[in-house]
């Protein structure tokens, strides 16, 4: 009887280990197809992460959130601008407006550079062929026109900073029709239906992660570029003229925080989720890494402003020095910038895009630690933070003496608070990050959590 029960069961668990077999072999075959269509290299698929990821109604309403997060960042800087043009406070009026104008011209050409390189690239797939009919020219000419017409309304969107806003809705048409696509296909029976269904959905979740992952890098320049500056300079001009911190001068720079803060975490999770060999960022880990981000930048936004006022001629020396270490610091590390230019075959058509890239990465090494390190983060990011708290220290304390020293803007040293209680909820949040909601850990520890959590459960099992 004992035999019999032992045959009995072996029989479950190797038929169980065929069939698990079987489903790796047909993700390595589907993984290998798309990614010899892409022109990308073979990679070794994980078993729980599907590919291109699939979406979710929550990834809509985070995009709609994203999208609105933008919009009121932007509208209140330029409500601003316009208080200080109607109160006749005109030389408010004219640095505000530039450090918004001069961002522009800067993101725009960036953006123009980019749009043209995928263009370009993008134009090799309808180039006239001799074996193409009459209709398939068409098809192509229509495809080129369309191309053309997209190329130049993002390239002027761009230039008066609204490229982003133009690439996050488009990813919300996507991601939309794709969710409209998923459910359809649930409602399907008819097999042939089903799969040219599917297919379409594979291509629009292609289509959507792409546009996404471009979006968040663009977004990161953009952002820094506009909000950041913008942050700083509101908190100089109210620290230097004693303005009064009314409902929308406050509004503008909690937006401004909260919007840098996003463009951060959405750059670190869609990174991770557009490479199918990284495990997602859940929603809820994504918390953390947004805390993070917030304790580490807004009290080096108060020092910057702060130290910009009290030591003006210094600030002007140690703002190129700090960004030429950054700019060291990245380039002596070799960073991947693999996915730094848009191109699917081939080498980089513009290397002059990747240093440029790199370049504007040392600029926003003036706020905050921006990983570009292909499985070697520590080492850099260890340099950074190194550099970077020794840097918020220091001028805590030259502040701190000033301020005592010549009793001048005695309510600031209050404000200097902000850098320990800083310190502390960063370094909190990240430990409990990267040691404990990192996915890499998280998931292979519980991998069955959250199942009363749809946003959790969702991005783990199935992104």
């Amino acid at each position: 009887m004992l035999m019999i029960r032992r045959k009995k069961l072996k029989k479950p668990m190797i038929l169980k280990r065929k069939v698990s077999q079987s489903i790796t072999e047909a993700d390595k075959l589907l993984n290998n197809d798309i990614a010899s269509k892409t022109g990308n290299d073979v990679v070794e698929p994980k078993a729980s992460k599907t590919w291109p990821p699939k979406f979710h109604i929550y990834d809509l309403l985070l995009a709609i959130v994203s999208f609105f997060t933008f919009a009121v960042d932007y509208g209140t800087d330029v409500i601003l601008i316009v208080e200080y043009y109607i109160n006749s406070e005109i030389v408010l009026f004219i640095i505000s407006l530039c450090f918004i104008a001069l961002p522009s011209i800067v993101s725009g050409i960036i953006s123009a550079i980019w749009h043209r390189a995928a263009y370009v690239e993008n134009n090799k797939k309808f180039k006239d062929d001799e074996k193409d009919d009459t209709k398939e020219r068409e098809w192509k000419k229509k495809h080129q026109r369309k191309s053309k017409k997209s190329y130049i309304m993002m390239t002027l969107l761009s230039f008066v900073q609204l490229g982003r806003l133009a690439r996050q809705f488009q990813y919300l048409i996507l991601i939309g029709n794709s969710i409209r696509l998923k459910r359809q296909i649930s409602k399907t029976e008819n097999k042939q239906e089903r799969a040219e269904l599917e297919r379409k959905d594979r291509n629009l979740r292609n289509r959507a992660i792409s546009e996404k992952r471009d979006t968040a890098m663009l977004g990161l320049i953009d952002g820094f570029l506009e909000s950041a500056l913008q942050l700083v300079l509101q908190l100089y001009l109210a620290m230097l003229l004693s303005l009064p911190f009314h409902p929308l001068r406050v509004g503008s720079l909690i937006a401004s925080l909260v919007s840098t803060s996003l463009i951060h975490t959405s750059y670190y999770r869609t990174n991770r989720r557009a490479t199918q060999k990284k495990e997602s960022v859940s929603y809820f880990s994504a918390i953390f890494y947004f805390l993070m981000r917030m304790s580490e930048l807004g009290p080096r936004y108060l020092l910057l402003a702060m130290f910009c006022v009290v030591f003006r001629p210094w600030s002007f020396i140690a703002i190129p020095v700090h960004m030429l270490f950054v700019l060291v610091l990245y380039k002596s590390e070799k960073p991947s910038l693999e996915g730094i230019c848009p191109t699917e075959s081939g080498p980089c058509l513009l290397k002059s895009l990747q240093h440029l890239f790199v370049f504007m990465m040392s600029y926003l090494g003036l706020f905050s630690f921006v990983n570009l390190f292909e499985g070697k983060t520590r080492r850099p990011a260890a340099i950074f933070y190194s550099v970077f708290y020794v840097e918020n220290i220091v001028m805590t304390c030259l502040l701190l003496w000033y301020l005592v020293t010549y009793n001048m803007y005695v309510g600031w040293v209050y404000v200097l608070w902000a850098m320990p209680i800083g310190l502390v909820c960063h370094a909190i949040s990240g430990t409990l990050f990267y040691e404990v909601f990192h996915p890499n850990i998280w998931n292979a520890r519980f991998p069955n959590f959250c199942k009363c959590s749809p946003p959790c459960c969702k991005e783990i099992s199935e992104d």
